[in-house]
């Protein structure tokens, strides 16, 4: 079971960043990458893990909105960069360095797509020097069940055999 997120609006997370000038984009490879997947129908590039034995979905999904993200807020004038952490949440309680936090090096904001738990763990990681900004909203759980097609190389989410539950009661944003 993973953690179901939704983006926010662009309208509500360039509100947010207005007033900073230095702006990372950080995504998180797993939950929310697999979420984006879902909601956008897309697939997946496919990566053999020699230690687990099979293929995974790369973090396609997920660079794409930060790469998206990161290119509205250039055209803003805005200096911004993006970096994939996976496991975003997990940090919280991991003491060795994390390579998303060079794209966070000189930021002052940073916007997170990523569950709730993410944001805990980049705030550990980084603490009050920067305003770390939701750029996702946790809504549910989620249960994939993935696809290989050895021909295009790509992973899919099976929408008919996986559970993407809400279990918040919806708000407008």
């Amino acid at each position: 079971m993973g953690v179901y997120s939704i983006m926010l609006p662009d309208e509500k997370i360039i509100k947010a960043i207005e007033s900073f000038q230095k702006i990372a984009v950080i995504g998180c490879a797993g939950c929310a990458n697999e979420s984006l997947a879902y909601e956008k129908n897309l697939p997946q590039k496919a990566v053999f893990d020699n230690h687990m034995k099979q293929y995974m979905p790369a973090p396609d999904a997920i660079t794409g909105e930060a790469d998206r993200l990161a290119d509205i807020f250039k055209n803003m004038g805005k200096e911004a960069r993006t970096a994939i952490g996976i496991g975003l949440c997990s940090y919280s309680t991991n003491d060795q360095p994390v390579k998303w936090m060079h794209a966070c090096g000189n930021a002052e904001a940073v916007v997170a797509l990523c569950c709730v738990g993410g944001i805990l763990g980049v705030k550990t990681y980084l603490g009050k020097s920067v305003k770390i900004i939701p750029g996702m909203k946790t809504v549910g759980v989620h249960y994939c069940y993935r696809i290989f097609d050895p021909i295009s190389g790509m992973i899919y989410i099976d929408k008919n055999k996986s559970e993407f539950i809400s279990i918040f009661k919806t708000v407008k944003m």
